[in-house]
């Protein structure tokens, strides 16, 4: 498919009670129609950032992103739009819409009466692709910021630090990581990976946990080790329902991604897979989310 012209993202926000299920719903006056939250990206946001944004200005609900839903694509005025979703829950509600030019009026509405006030079938269906996901906790595998080059750097290469670059990009990880409501910080014990989620443990004051076995001087004398210590750090976030995000290397990223069944893939500096976990461990879907800066 070709790149998109324009691209949005928004949430279905659910709200689970005992014996039901509510969605967020907003009115646009504008175009007189019933949509789940969305909005354009600004220049620099990713598609998770927006999603959150939008729905905080537009309902006045903070959220918690807790996994990736599949995007739709039509045609606009100015080309391919392509709008990005997420699952989200609730962690606050001001009650204030700051966004009032776009929205006037929102409803939590069973999901059997959304179905039906809903404007548009590809929201729909996102909602119904929402409440047919069990309850799930994110999971974050991250590439490191941008370092050193080796041949620029004449020490122990576990030593080797992140760029000026790296450090722009590893200050724009905070606000990303915290859509998501990460609660647990674990690297690679090599400066570059630790460099890299500092900035978000240091934010929130959480520990930061650095670990031998995700280095790549341990994975090129244990081929395995990497992906057994993923599977175990996913295993412990499904079960305790900790948001959790996990920084490794290039090299030994495949192993990461073999721990816990995501397929392979290849990471740009900084980019970040999230995987929804269920209770148990299994994935059931998942969503590479790079970092938009411009130089």
């Amino acid at each position: 498919m070709k790149q998109p012209d324009v691209r949005a993202a928004g949430a279905v926000v659910l709200r689970r009670e005992a014996d039901e299920t509510e969605v967020l719903v907003v009115h646009r006056p504008r175009y007189d129609d019933w949509s789940l939250p969305k909005g354009k990206l600004d220049k620099k946001e990713n598609d998770a950032i927006c999603a959150a944004r939008e729905v905080a200005e537009e309902t006045g609900v903070s959220v918690r992103l807790t996994a990736p839903l599949s995007a739709h694509h039509y045609q606009v005025q100015a080309g391919l739009k392509q709008v990005d979703w997420w699952l989200a829950e609730v962690v606050g509600d001001s009650g204030e819409i700051e966004d009032t030019h776009e929205v006037d009026r929102t409803e939590w509405l069973p999901v059997s009466e959304a179905v039906e006030w809903l404007s548009y079938a590809a929201e729909r269906d996102r909602l119904m692709e929402a409440v047919a996901l069990p309850p799930v906790t994110p999971f974050l595998i991250v590439r490191h910021a941008k370092a050193l080059p080796r041949k620029l750097w004449e020490e122990i290469d576990s030593a080797r630090p992140i760029t000026d670059w790296g450090r722009r990009q590893a200050r724009a990880l905070v606000p990303f990581f915290s859509v998501f409501g990460v609660r647990r910080v674990v690297s690679s014990s090599s400066t570059r990976c630790l460099q890299t989620v500092n900035p978000y443990a240091r934010a929130l004051e959480l520990p930061l946990e650095g670990w031998r076995e995700l280095t790549e001087e341990t994975a090129e004398k244990d081929s395995e080790i990497a992906g057994t210590v993923t599977a175990e750090l996913a295993a412990e976030c499904a079960r305790t329902s900790v948001p959790t995000v996990v920084c490794g290397h290039r090299p030994v990223l495949p192993g990461m991604l073999d721990g816990v069944g995501a397929p392979p893939q290849r990471f740009a500096t900084a980019e970040t897979l999230v995987i929804a976990l269920t209770s148990e461990g299994t994935p059931v879907t998942s969503r590479s989310v790079a970092l938009r800066m411009s130089r």
